[in-house]
């Protein structure tokens, strides 16, 4: 595949303490779990018409053809993490965000430019309001994940 220039949603998705876990569970267990739930994050990425472009250690790099795909991509991954539980029964969590934007694509990787550091006004709103709308929808149906955490 050719570099192309287009519009894209990329989505960004890492295991939230992934450090600790390693700390805490050893290599082996730490490593089983993090395997696992990446592979949860990739099949949910593919299911709502994203592409997976590569995994770094703990993250999934993403791409989507519309920001809604994302959004709803993001919610579900939110939703079977929560499920999630590692060889001591601890919680997993992740943390997942999204930006759209024209963007560079090869095979390999997606390249453009980072989010304005203050959007225009108006500018970025749908992007805030998918972010929350991804943490109330987790926080409705999984509270145990979200003790202790203000909306």
């Amino acid at each position: 595949m050719a570099s192309t220039t287009r519009n894209l949603v990329v989505l960004f998705a890492d295991i939230s303490g992934s450090t600790k876990l390693y700390e805490f569970l050893g290599n082996s267990d730490a490593l089983a779990t993090i395997d696992r739930c990446l592979a949860i994050v990739k099949r949910v990425c593919v299911d709502f018409d994203g592409r997976v472009v590569k995994t770094i250690g703990d993250e999934v790099l993403a791409v989507f053809p519309a920001a809604d795909s994302a959004a709803q991509a993001a919610i579900e991954i939110q939703l079977r993490m929560c499920k999630q539980r590692t060889s001591r029964d601890t919680p997993v969590a992740m943390h997942i965000g999204f930006h759209s934007g024209p963007t560079i694509e090869d095979e390999t990787d997606v390249f453009g430019e980072p989010p304005p550091s203050r959007p225009a006004a108006g500018e970025g709103t749908w992007r805030v309001c998918a972010i929350l709308e991804v943490w109330r929808t987790g926080l409705a149906r999984c509270p145990k994940m979200w003790k202790g955490r203000s909306s």
